[in-house]
């Protein structure tokens, strides 16, 4: 995977913002040409839409929404999706804590009022469930505070007026070395927790996971999506061929585990899965585990600056949401990250351009540039206004 903190802004805002403006315009000509003739996928946001993404340290590496991110890009270029990763390591939602933990897991709901507050979002993407189930055999405790806690969190969400998707909990794979490893430690009569869990803690998940289901009707619930049964069976396919594959730790997903996340989001938000991973592994060369092919220095390049950029705002985000200063100041503060993610998506955009041109026949593009002006016309002058104020 590459680093994941390489990408610094430049000093002379003015200049880069107005030079990666003009990227992204020339590569949505490009795009827009590409697709103007293909019939996209109907997905539920609309241009404009603020999403804010929420989960455990999964969704805080967040690889699996970076991904989804880029794809969106190339298959919807004319639509201005604002994602917001706010993902946080050893979260729940239910706010219990397995007795052997070393500090009581932090509850989504002590933060949640903030980071609605910050993002301001139109649809909430919610992925918890990994730590929820404590790493215990599934009990009526566990499933009843796991419920509970989803529909606090829907109730919450549905007072701002957003809509939600919500993830089922991704796969947990006992198989993995390192489960295997801690396992191998532990005494007979040691607790289950992280450290020591259940064998079959993956049938808890999927217990977990049908209470997602299940929560489907709400009238704030958009759609659940089942990331489980993509990643499981993802896992079969690739275990299949490969018996010795090893699925990160067992709770993780290592990067083409996060891939197959991303396509299991993607297909449940009305995408075409193999379009989508066609398109992720033309630009990033991520591709399957058991699939073979290299990865030349641009893939490389596009997914350090996309895993970059995402960092970026997601860690200031994170801070800001869970700190104690007031949300105005914090507000103020992520300005300039929003600025600086802005630049580097207009950066990330052209390249997504240039990597899909250098692999397909595009049409001649001069009858869409009117449109395509007049699409980003208004945010090129008000760029250029905020820049001359800053000079």
């Amino acid at each position: 995977m590459p680093p994941a903190n390489s990408w610094k802004p430049s000093p002379n805002r003015r200049q880069l913002n107005m030079q990666r403006l003009t990227h992204l315009l020339l590569g949505l000509l490009v795009a827009l040409a590409i697709f103007a003739n293909r019939a996209a996928a109907e997905i539920p946001f609309a241009d404009g839409d603020r999403i804010l993404v929420l989960g455990d340290s999964i969704t805080q590496n967040g690889h699996y929404v970076a991904l989804a991110e880029a794809y969106l890009w190339a298959a919807y270029p004319d639509r201005n999706l604002n994602i917001i990763n706010a993902g946080l390591s050893s979260e729940t939602v239910s706010g219990i804590t397995e007795p052997v933990h070393p500090y009581p897991r932090p509850n989504v709901h002590s933060r949640l009022a903030k980071a609605l507050e910050l993002s301001k979002p139109n649809w909430v993407i919610v992925c918890y469930g990994m730590n929820d189930g404590i790493y215990h055999p599934a009990s009526p405790q566990i499933l009843e505070a796991y419920r509970e806690g989803m529909q606090k969190l829907i109730e919450r969400v549905a007072e701002q007026g957003a809509k939600l998707v919500l993830l089922t909990p991704p796969s947990f794979d006992v198989q993995a070395p390192p489960v295997q490893t801690r396992l191998a430690e532990v005494t007979q009569d040691e607790p289950y927790g992280y450290r020591n869990p259940f064998p079959e803690y993956d049938q808890t998940l999927v217990q977990l996971g049908e209470i997602v289901k299940s929560l489907q009707s709400h009238e704030s619930v958009d759609r659940v999506i089942d990331v489980h049964q993509a990643t499981d069976t993802y896992l079969k396919r690739v275990k299949a061929a490969n018996p010795q594959y090893a699925y990160g730790d067992g709770v993780h997903p290592p990067a083409d585990g996060h891939l197959a996340m991303a396509l299991g989001l993607l297909a449940g938000l009305g995408c075409d899965s193999q379009d989508a991973q066609s398109k992720l592994q033309q630009l990033t060369g991520l591709q399957p585990a058991d699939q073979a092919g290299e990865v030349t220095p641009a893939q490389q390049q596009f997914h350090q600056r996309l895993l970059s950029r995402f960092n970026h705002r997601s860690t200031a985000y994170r801070q800001a949401i869970g700190s104690d200063k007031a949300a105005k100041a914090d507000a103020a503060a992520l300005l300039d990250v929003d600025a600086i993610a802005t630049s580097a998506e207009a950066e990330l955009r052209s390249l997504i351009s240039t990597a899909i041109v250098a692999s397909e026949e595009a049409p001649v593009y001069a009858k869409y540039a009117e449109a395509a002006e007049k699409r980003w016309a208004s945010e090129m002058a008000r760029i250029d206004k905020l820049n001359e104020t800053e000079t």
